[in-house]
């Protein structure tokens, strides 16, 4: 028996020694990528290599294209594409480091290889540093000089997205702390997708172009809660407002509210209910009290806080006698000054439906040298009687 069974394992061993042979031989041919080479081309990332693979390995095997930038800790997913291929393009990116994984027939192998991309120019000749803001209707960029560009540097900046590109018109640079802005009004994007800020040199063979990747939608800055308004009763303040202007229709609940007095005392972040009530204990003297929004990670939107909205007085209560004597003051001014307008109205109206009657003139007959010639008998006098006593009489002569 011992001998029979010994044999069978030696055959067995024998038989399966070629297919773990091969298997090895597989293994130790591995399609590691050869001549890995990234070229930036036609504002693209151009990256190229050999595959390196067995026929029946390049159409199984995928790279798994992953970046890095510099600040950033982790790879972020690019792209997946087949060994076979030997190239692929990808969205411009500058000073970022590429890492290509190997996957074969869904197992991960351990090779990686690492490229820091770095554009044709002079060395820190491209600008740095840039960032972009988000507002309701426009785009604002802004970016620091490199160390190495000449003084008389200026950048252009584009706004890539797909295949669209758009270019700022108004900028603002300071020499003095080598710094540049740029705002682009009535923007037209899309906010969800992907864009890239491309930063040209007026110089373009010697300064250094940059590029950089971002979402719209995680770069907007907020403007602050609107129609914002207090009311009081007996024992609380109920607060109501309105979610922020946006750059586009935000869903109610994607936001969050903060409130602040004049202590700096923060209430804690308030869900979007538009509405917050408050016991009114809390409020002994008057305070400036403001608001501001941010967006929630649930949304992909901006989770920093935005602008402070104007100041608001948020209490004391006043008493209900202030109150009524107030309103009833207010009342009664209102009512006279509505008189006394109403009263100089009707007294310009009368003046124009009956105007005064003028005074007849008075005419002084004085006779020539002729008239007197004429018989006094020919002429009837009449004294007219005044009726004030102030007034002479008068005497009027009538012609036969």
């Amino acid at each position: 028996m011992d001998v029979k069974y010994a044999t069978s394992v030696i055959w067995m061993i024998i038989v399966q020694l070629p297919l773990h042979l091969s298997f090895v031989h597989k293994k130790d041919l591995l399609p590691h990528p050869a001549n890995l080479t990234l070229q930036i081309l036609n504002r693209s990332l151009q990256l190229s290599w050999d595959c390196n693979a067995l026929k029946e390995l390049s159409n199984i095997t995928e790279f798994w294209i992953s970046v890095k930038a510099p600040h950033e800790k982790n790879f972020t997913p690019l792209q997946e594409v087949k060994c076979s291929a030997g190239e692929t393009k990808l969205e411009l990116q500058t000073h970022v480091t590429l890492k290509v994984d190997i996957q074969i027939n869904e197992k991960t192998t351990h090779f990686t290889r690492e490229i820091v991309v770095i554009p044709e120019g002079m060395e820190e000749t491209a600008a740095s540093n840039a960032t972009c803001e988000l507002y309701v209707t426009s785009m604002r960029c802004y970016w620091n000089f490199g160390k190495n560009a000449p003084d008389d540097t200026n950048y252009t900046l584009l706004l890539i997205q797909n295949n669209s590109e758009l270019q700022c018109q108004h900028y603002e640079n300071d020499q003095q702390r080598r710094t540049g802005k740029c705002e682009i009004p009535d923007l037209k994007i899309n906010e969800a997708e992907m864009s890239t800020i491309l930063l040209e040199g007026n110089n373009k063979k010697d300064i250094q172009i940059y590029a950089k990747r971002f979402e719209p939608l995680s770069k907007e800055v907020f403007q602050p809660p609107t129609n914002i308004s207090l009311i009081f009763t007996k024992n609380e303040v109920e607060f109501y407002w309105s979610q922020p202007k946006t750059f586009y229709t935000a869903a109610n609940h994607c936001f969050k509210y903060q409130m602040q007095d004049s202590r700096g005392n923060i209430e804690p972040d308030i869900d979007a209910k538009y509405t917050y009530k408050k016991d009114i204990s809390s409020f002994q003297e008057e305070c400036p009290l403001r608001m501001r929004a941010r967006g929630k990670d649930t949304c992909y939107m901006d989770t920093n806080w935005g602008e402070w909205s104007e100041e608001l007085k948020c209490g004391p209560v006043p008493p209900s006698s202030a109150i009524n004597i107030i309103t009833y003051t207010a009342i009664a001014a209102a009512v006279i000054i509505a008189c006394l307008v109403l009263l100089l109205l009707c007294m310009r109206s009368c003046k124009l439906l009956f105007p005064a009657i003028p005074h007849p003139r008075k005419y002084s007959l004085k006779p020539t040298n002729q008239e007197k010639e004429l018989d006094n008998e020919n002429l009837k006098c009449k004294q007219m009687i005044p009726i004030l006593e102030s007034e002479e009489p008068d005497v009027i002569c009538l012609e036969n």
